[in-house]
């Protein structure tokens, strides 16, 4: 495997929106490797949101971490038949009253495909269907039934060749991200003082952290912040 991080979108997204994408650089130094992009995310990420109003300061500054080279983006043809590949065998994986269900989108698939491609450490994605899809496609199966309120069956096939294609990649988050940010000591910046009425201000930093990247799209439950508090056990 390469020193790399292919990121997603929904990651990005989640540091940009929480004003955190400052930790780029510096995890980038400590991991010394490098950090991809798809040209198909940098569409998502740039190229469509400096066209709006809503989301257009959050694309300057992740045009400008691409300029720095923070992040690298990449845009090879022959990616194109790999994420198309990926996407097909992804969106036909499951049915329903006959119809396959279309549970995947091509940007995040093309960084999949980029992150095999490159033979990356991990892909960074917050999308929970997708990193189900990656880790447990089995498991995905009575979710899928929830969410669509119907009968949902899984092709058998398809899931051996989607593991076939993937070669074991590894999936972390955009928090997972921000902890070994907190653990290295780069949000100390926030603590250098007593802030008043707070007792514990590290305890409650690192829950405005995780609640904070939570609530703008990363598929982390309550349950695993309150694991993580636990298990840092800070006072």
């Amino acid at each position: 495997m390469n020193k790399i991080l292919v990121f997603d979108t929904g990651p990005i997204i989640s540091l940009g929106l929480n004003e955190l994408l400052w930790l780029l650089k510096p995890l980038k130094e400590r991991f010394g490797g490098e950090f991809y992009i798809t040209h198909y995310v940098k569409e998502e990420l740039v190229d469509i949101p400096i066209k709006s109003k809503k989301f257009k300061l959050e694309a300057f500054q992740v045009e400008e971490c691409i300029n720095e080279g923070i992040l690298k983006e990449v845009h090879e043809q022959q990616l194109l038949s790999t994420t198309r590949k990926l996407m097909d065998i992804a969106n036909t994986m499951f049915y329903a009253n006959g119809q396959p269900l279309t549970i995947v989108q091509f940007a995040e698939i093309s960084s999949l495909a980029l992150a095999c491609h490159m033979r990356a450490q991990a892909v960074v994605i917050d999308e929970r269907v997708t990193r189900e899809l990656m880790e447990n496609p089995e498991g995905l199966t009575k979710k899928l039934s929830r969410r669509f309120n119907v009968n949902v069956n899984i092709n058998k096939e398809k899931v051996m060749q989607w593991r076939r294609e993937l070669c074991d990649l590894r999936v972390i988050r955009s928090v997972e991200l921000a902890m070994i940010a907190f653990e290295k000591g780069l949000f100390d910046r926030y603590i250098g003082r007593a802030i008043p009425g707070v007792m514990h201000p590290k305890r409650e930093l690192l829950d405005a952290i995780l609640w904070g990247i939570k609530l703008n799209g990363c598929a982390v439950s309550e349950e695993e912040i309150h694991r993580i508090m636990k298990l840092e056990n800070i006072n």
